[in-house]
């Protein structure tokens, strides 16, 4: 009969241990240098997004809903294929409706990029009248409440629609301004 003494079992069992823990440490050792992602492809794609923005107030800020959306890495701007987003002001009243084929929002600096047939639906806070735009290219600026494009643009009110070449809007003094080419054209309303 063999016997084993109990000191060199727990020797060898501490060193089986210490070497098995040296071995795993290699083999599961994590590299903490930063994994730089490919600036030119997309970090994540969303398909079929329906968002909401809430204020820290608790009130909805934007709803937004698009076909699909990608966000690359490194940039603040979230860019959108067939959008729709609604942006609220005080007491939960629609400020804008924007819908576009494509573009982009920066949520940061509250700024925003509708790129083609671009429709803006703006509620004039005095009357409740809204007055629809048509236009291309079209710069939105919510910190300031300014809208904008250097493109050919369309404004639309009840009995009057305004057609030219580039546009600004602002939503705190409510005017809208056609830079060039401007013809206006009157209807009974009916």
């Amino acid at each position: 009969m063999i016997s084993y003494s109990p000191r060199i079992f727990r020797f060898f069992t501490i060193v089986f241990m210490v070497s098995m823990c040296l071995i795993f440490s290699n083999l599961t050792d994590i590299s903490w240098t930063k994994i730089e992602l490919p600036k030119n492809r997309p970090e994540y794609n969303g398909y079929g997004v329906n968002g909401i923005v809430y204020g820290n107030d608790g009130n909805i800020l934007y709803r937004m809903t698009s076909e699909s959306l990608w966000h690359y890495p490194d940039d603040e701007r979230i860019f959108m294929a067939n959008l729709h987003t609604i942006v609220y002001g005080n007491n939960s009243m629609v400020l804008y409706d924007l819908t576009a084929n494509n573009g982009w929002i920066n949520y940061s600096k509250r700024l925003a990029f509708l790129n083609d047939n671009a429709v803006l639906r703006i509620t004039n806070a005095r009357t409740n009248q809204i007055t629809t735009i048509y236009g291309q290219n079209v710069s939105l600026d919510f910190a300031r409440n300014y809208v904008q494009s250097a493109d050919d643009v369309k404004a639309v009110q009840p009995g009057l629609t305004l057609t030219g070449k580039g546009f600004t809007y602002d939503k705190n003094t409510e005017a809208l301004h056609i830079l060039s080419n401007v013809k206006i054209n009157y209807t009974d309303g009916k």
